[in-house]
């Protein structure tokens, strides 16, 4: 079950990338929902258990054109709410396997442009502009 494949993946019994027959429930051909037994690998068990069930199990790799798919999808058969909590659910989920994963950044990662000092001038200049404006009551 995705319940037992959720808890070997927490447990460390089994990787994401493994290989696993999962029963679940598919679209078939004539778009009904219908359980059936899969072969997948087990992160995608869990990126599902965020999919709506009213979608079905996407058993396919997650590439930019086929993540906007599944989101027309869901917003097609659950709306706007559940379509903007599936997305807030998988953001979550991206950021908690970049922190498992060790995923981190620091100040030598960040590439500084040669042009810094002007930027920097010219914001502070937009600020002045916009904190004169404001001075007059021509903004508020």
């Amino acid at each position: 079950s995705d319940e037992e494949v959720v808890i070997a993946l927490n447990e460390k019994q089994l990787s994401k990338h493994a290989y696993i027959k999962v029963k679940t429930m598919v679209r078939d051909e004539n778009d009904d929902l219908v359980p059936k037994i899969i072969e997948t690998v087990a992160g995608r068990v869990l990126f599902n258990q965020l999919v709506p069930r009213e979608v079905g199990f996407v058993d396919e790799l997650l590439t930019k054109k086929k993540l906007q798919q599944i989101i027309s999808m869901v917003f097609k058969r659950t709306g706007m709410a559940r379509t903007a909590q599936f997305l807030d659910d998988i953001k979550t989920l991206g950021f908690q396997s970049a922190y498992k994963g060790g995923l981190s950044m620091g100040l030598g990662d960040i590439q500084i442009p040669k042009e810094k000092d002007e930027l920097i001038k010219q914001a502070q200049a937009d600020v002045a502009a916009v904190t004169q404006n404001y001075q007059m009551g021509l903004i508020t």
